[in-house]
């Protein structure tokens, strides 16, 4: 299991990029960070995962299973870091509107970018 902290000047959110492990290991791993989680098990390829606190403070977790670069996996990379975006502006109040929508895209872009950076980072390595 691979993790990376994924930099956000923006907005200060918390993310995290899970990677090169099966979904079982990503579940056990979020749940160790957070106790008091118990995560459904269901077959995916990847998954977003937003856990809050009483604290107010908001952690996302975006786990990617493969890593092969099929036209497929950058659909589905997108996917999730949709969901994890959407998250964010609703954590931070701006939501989805036709006056957020562009800086939506932007951050969207940003985070898509800073995965493929180390997914593709670490597939030059091997």
């Amino acid at each position: 299991m691979k993790t990376k902290k994924i930099k956000d000047p923006l907005y200060d959110r918390d993310i995290t990029l899970v990677y090169e492990c099966e979904h079982e290991a990503f579940l056990q791993y979020v749940e160790k960070k957070h106790k008091h989680l118990k995560l459904d098990r269901y077959f995916t390829y990847a998954e977003h995962i937003s856990v809050s606190s009483d604290d107010s403070w908001v952690r996302h977790y975006i786990w990617i299973k493969r890593n092969d670069f099929y036209i497929k996996d950058y659909g589905i990379i997108i996917h999730e870091v949709f969901h994890c975006v959407r998250d964010c502006f609703d954590e931070i109040g701006l939501g989805i509107t036709e006056s957020t929508n562009e800086a939506f895209a932007y951050y969207q872009e940003y985070i898509f970018e800073q995965i493929l950076s180390e997914l593709l980072r670490k597939q030059k390595t091997q």
